[in-house]
């Protein structure tokens, strides 16, 4: 327990510390608000300048692909030595609709077409006109352009086509080298008949092989958006042929400028969803009835604040971090953060009193808005877990946010607090809120209503006016309620009424001693003559009849001089009281249970994947190639190669046993189509034994030496086109300038096509039973191709999101541990974010979608997303004092409920626009999951929350000796250190519960106890009066009131009133801010409501 309560004292003061700093920086603020926004301006200017220079990443393996995998290791080893990943511009030839058979002469001529045109392209760069000849990647052996496809049957030459159109696909050779065309490069999804010949296919491609050369990229760009702009527009041309078909392009620049064009295409949506969220924060930002709680300025201001922020992060992150797609999202995402922190700031702001010094109102609101900075952390917290992710997609993003959420939380507790100062300031002047030239009669209205409200309403405190919030019709209903009961209570209670006469004679009886009394004492301290008693006693006999009024009427019915929403009032009234009933709280608890359950259940069957096209616009030509892709190309098989590393001597028998070994093994693993395989060493291996009486290097089937190894293999193989030897050329690398055999062949590789593979699952379990037979076997190999990249991503997904979800949690676990305090609450905490998490994946099931670094970043953000709905009520609850975790939960949500409700609608109406008018899956999964956290957010921390809160909540949170520090020692320190801006005391700040309080003031001193008995005993000895009923509640504070002098002993005063108020409570009864006024007018008759309203603040 010890520990405990140190534990609870060291947070207390890092909350305490956080407001002190918070407090003096709005302080200061105020004293200079256009200094502020000037430098404001000036550091956005600053750091917005790096906006300009952000580099967009758009390589999709450097994004979504951990750059510390087997993949990535062995992509450096390939680049190495077989250069980077080619480009490859590609044209499909695809039956339409997709899946009729696209061989005939008339659909096959249309690729001669392009081809020829394709030819005839040229670019200029510099002066410098560049042609496909230019641009390609050159054979090294004839020196022409690599062509891969299906012309290749008739040499790419349209004569050729014309003399023999389709037999030549049967024979399945080039017409003019005989050298077997790949079908794979070919076709897709191709059928073979009884004979081995292909009879049917639903698509057919070209591919041109790109130069690399880092020299060439500019005008290699322009050729491909040359090529792409002539192949659109032969679309059309294409639906004239029949049957009918399309050309769709593929080519190496098309994912790289359809992700930039996707993410330039939804500006329109941002500027929409800014616009909307103005628009709702200038009818929610305040109250639009009220003259005085208006705030149009602050709402665009307020957005402006924010996109300070943003543009500031992105400034940051710009100077030296590059960005990607994903980023853009974080426009909105940390948009509708800092509109959940303006609800919180405002509405702390308008449940002041109007009549307060302006510089108080926004010292106090800011001071009370230090959650705010609470979540801030977390989020922050939550974004620096997503940066240990392997995932640069998700790196950047994190880092980006962080920074924009740093920045917003700077400029939301300066610049924001310099624009709430100038509308206190307009507030206090009396100013139209909108036509702020206006305002002398304004003012004049603003001043009849305080006069109002002062003489006519009990003043009420911010906690009172939280307690006591009831509209104007629940009055109206309330008062209805109480005459129709009226009438029967007064023919059965007859007793009761007399019994009320009793003490309403002792109260005037009360009454009269009291102003004799304070006649007395301003006679002999004034010397003034009879005429000016009779004049005082005429004047305090009016102002007694006023007090017993408003006496009476307080204690019938409170009321609020505050205008107070419709929500406060709901959670206060309607709905707290429904969800904290002790059978409703167990009901509701055993439904969460249910659903957790049934959420874990689904949550278990979410799958891995990565659709590549939710990256390009709903409109992009590539929606249809990766259509191609999916359900053709890979449907029925991708290309894939085992790649043979360095150091493997190929002319020892023992690698030779294990090279054939290795391939049959992949052959014979059930994942490679068998006649697909293409084994240069295989072919070899037979060719030798054919040439084993004929050729000079052989004996008995296998070369005589390494040096007849490299003689027969370049000299004789590799140029006998008739036995497919030449076609292995580009899958060897010679270096003829080495003496040894191992070094003579630097690498090679055998080319395999892989069985249809559809599910996620299946391409993992391909990707690693491979892996496993290349690394069981003595010859140094890996399986490589560039789509892998996928599939990598799909092997750690899972337990990369799980990982950093769970992290996520603990880091908002420990924040809340070390801001609010209490073990209970660090464990609720984790309790509805662990639901919350199995709740989204649940839901990711029922979407259909799958998880991929999309739905992670999704995941990461909605951990410090959805922490902010709970942030906000556990630090309302701990700050909140009550007699029981109900009231202490009711009173958390019906202060700040009404900020978090509003905070999320707005930004599920201002995400609007991006759900309907995205161009891309990428913004419309994203806003999807968003609108799922929102919904949970909101139904776990308004829900859940408060019933965890009332069941296992903590009561307390600080020990006696504590309580005894905070009222009394730390009173003063914390009023010396705050100056003019503690004038709520510390209690206000960090105020404890009533019965701590009680329990205190019981066991505070006996000896204290006594005096304040001698006191009310040596008051009624001079009255030679009964002390009144504890029930009668006007009687004690009179009798009180009038036992100490108003100009001696206020301390003493107000003391005497703080333990008959408890005495009240302990015996059940209630209080209001009318007793309070009431006693104060008798005690100090000269003092203004104005000035009671601060000394009452002062000492409560």
């Amino acid at each position: 327990m010890a520990l405990l309560d140190n534990w609870l004292k060291k947070c207390l003061k890092i909350e305490r510390f956080v407001g002190k700093i918070v407090s003096k920086t709005s302080s200061r603020v105020y004293d200079h608000p256009f200094i502020v926004i000037f430098l404001c301006v000036c550091i956005t200017v600053v750091f917005g300048y790096g906006y300009t220079k952000i580099d967009e990443e758009s390589d999709l393996r450097k994004l979504y692909v951990p750059q510390d995998s087997q993949l990535m290791k062995d992509e450096v080893y390939w680049t190495e030595k077989w250069g980077s990943i080619p480009k490859l511009e590609t044209v499909y030839l695809v039956s339409d609709p997709m899946g009729n058979n696209i061989i005939h002469e008339e659909t096959i001529g249309q690729l001669f077409k392009i081809h020829q045109e394709i030819i005839k392209l040229s670019v200029e760069h510099q002066g410098k006109n560049y042609t496909l000849q230019d641009l390609c990647k050159k054979h090294p052996m004839t020196g022409g352009c690599i062509l891969l496809g299906v012309l290749d049957y008739w040499n790419w030459d349209e004569a050729n086509f014309v003399n023999d159109p389709l037999s030549q696909i049967d024979k399945g050779v080039n017409i003019i080298s005989h050298q077997t065309v790949n079908p794979s490069y070919a076709w897709a999804a191709e059928t073979y008949d009884k004979d081995g010949k292909i009879s049917q296919a639903p698509v057919a491609q070209i591919m041109y092989y790109m130069s690399d050369e880092v020299s060439i990229a500019e005008p290699l760009h322009k050729f491909e958006k040359e090529i792409l702009s002539y192949v659109l527009d032969y679309q059309e041309e294409m639906k004239k042929i029949k049957p009918k078909s399309t050309v769709i392009p593929y080519l190496s620049c098309s994912v790289n400028d359809e992700v930039e064009k996707s993410t330039t295409s939804d500006i329109k949506s941002v500027a929409v969803g800014y616009s909307i969220m103005i628009l709702v924060l200038c009818f929610t930002l305040g109250e639009i009835p009220s003259k005085f709680r208006t705030h149009p300025y602050l709402s665009p201001l307020g957005i402006l604040t924010t996109g300070f922020g943003i543009i500031s992060g992105f400034g940051l992150g710009g100077y030296s971090i590059k960005s990607c797609s994903l980023v853009t999202i974080l426009a909105f995402l940390i948009l509708a953060i800092g509109v959940d922190n303006l609800y919180i700031i405002v509405k702390n702001f308008d449940l002041s009193e109007i009549s307060e010094d302006p510089k108080e109102r926004v010292i106090n609101a800011m001071r009370k808005s230090t959650s705010i900075v609470l979540t801030t952390i977390k989020t922050i917290g939550v974004f620096i877990v997503g940066m240990t992710t392997p995932f640069y997609a998700i790196k950047y993003f994190c880092v980006y946010g962080a920074f924009c959420m740093l920045f917003v939380l700077f400029y939301q507790l300066t610049l924001f607090v310099a624009f709430l100062s100038l509308e206190a300031k307009r507030v206090s002047s009396g100013r139209h809120p909108l036509f702020l030239f206006i305002y002398k009669e304004f003012k004049q209205e603003k001043s009849n209503q305080e006069n109002e409200t002062t003489e006519n309403k009990p003043i009420l405190s911010d906690q009172e006016n939280v307690d006591n919030l009831e509209t104007q019709d629940d009055k109206e209903q309330k008062e209805e309620e109480e005459e129709e009961q009226e009438e029967e209570e007064n023919n059965k209670d007859n007793k009761e009424d007399s019994d009320k006469d009793i003490q309403n004679n002792e109260l005037n009886e009360n009454s009269q001693s009291s102003s004799e009394r304070i006649k007395s004492r301003s006679g002999s301290g004034s010397g003034s003559g009879s005429g000016s008693d009779s004049e005082t006693n005429s004047n305090f006999e009016k102002q007694k009849n006023e007090n017993k009024s408003k006496f009476e009427e307080v204690t019938k019915k409170p009321t609020n001089d505050l205008h107070l929403n419709r929500i406060q009032s709901f959670f206060k009234n309607k709905y707290c009281p429904f969800i904290l009933g002790k059978k409703m709280r167990y009901l509701i608890l055993g439904i969460f249970v249910i659903i957790t359950i049934v959420g874990i259940i689904f949550a278990t069957k979410v799958e891995s994947g990565f659709d590549e096209s939710m990256v390009v616009p709903d409109d992009s030509y590539m929606k249809d190639t990766f259509h191609i892709i999916k359900y053709y190309l890979q449907k029925h098989g991708r290309v894939f190669y085992l790649a043979i590393k360095g150091g493997t001597n190929y002319w020892d028998t023992d690698v030779r046993d294990n090279l054939v070994e290795l391939t049959d093994k992949m052959e014979q693993s059930g994942w490679v189509k068998s006649k697909y395989i293409s084994s240069w060493y295989r072919d070899f291996i037979e060719y030798a034994k054919m040439k084993n009486s004929t050729s000079p290097y052989i004996e008995n089937g296998w070369p005589k030496s390494e040096e007849f190894f490299w003689a027969f293999l370049t000299q004789d193989f590799l140029n006998q086109p008739q036995y497919m030897g030449y076609k292995y050329q580009e899958h060897i690398l010679l270096d003829p300038t080495a003496t040894e055999l191992v070094d003579q062949i630097p690498s090679s590789r055998f080319v395999f096509r892989a069985v249809d593979i559809l599910e996620v699952q299946n391409k993992i379990d391909f990707m690693l039973d491979l892996r496993k037979i290349t690394d069981a076997s003595s010859i140094m190999s890996f399986v490589y191709n560039f789509i892998m990249f996928l599939v990598e991503q799909y092997v750690i997904i899972i337990n990369q999101t799980l990982l950093n979800i769970g992290l996520s949690i603990l880091i908002v676990g420990l924040i809340t541990l070390c801001f609010l305090g209490h073990p209970k609450l660090f464990i609720i905490v984790l309790i509805v974010m662990v639901v919350i998490n199995i709740d989204l994946m649940a839901f990711i099931h029922f979407a259909d979608l799958t998880i991929d670094v999309i739905t992670m970043v999704s995941l990461i953000m909605s951990v410090g997303f959805s922490i902010d709905y709970s942030a906000h009520i556990c630090h309302a609850y701990v700050n909140r004092p009550a007699k029981n975790r109900e009231l202490r939960a009711t009173r958390a949500i019906t202060e700040i409920g009404s900020s978090v409700v509003l905070g999320g609608l707005t930004t599920f109406v201002g995400l609007s626009p991006v759900l309907i008018f995205a161009n891309s899956d990428l913004f419309r999964i994203i806003v999807k999951i968003i609108y799922a956290t929102i919904i949970l957010g909101l139904l776990h921390g308004f829900v859940l929350l408060p019933i965890l809160l009332t069941i296992i909540g903590p009561k307390t949170f600080l020990t006696e000796d504590e309580g005894k520090e905070k009222i009394g020692k730390d009173k003063e320190k914390f009023d010396s250190d705050s100056s003019k801006s503690s004038k709520d005391t510390l209690l206000d700040e960090h105020e404890i519960p009533l019965d701590e309080m009680k329990d205190k003031e019981t066991k505070d001193s006996d000896k204290q106890k006594d005096k304040d008995q001698k006191t009310l005993d040596e008051m009624d000895r001079k009255d030679k009066k009964v002390v009144p009923k504890k029930n009668d509640l006007f009687s004690q504070w009179l009798t009180a009131s009038s036992g100490v002098s108003d100009s001696s002993d206020n301390d003493k005063f107000w003391d005497l009133l703080g333990k008959t108020k408890e005495k009240i409570l302990e015996e059940g009864g209630s209080m209001s801010a009318t007793t309070w006024m009431t006693a104060s007018s008798i005690h100090t008759s000269g003092m203004s409501d104005l000035e009671f309203d601060v000394e009452e603040k002062k000492n409560d």
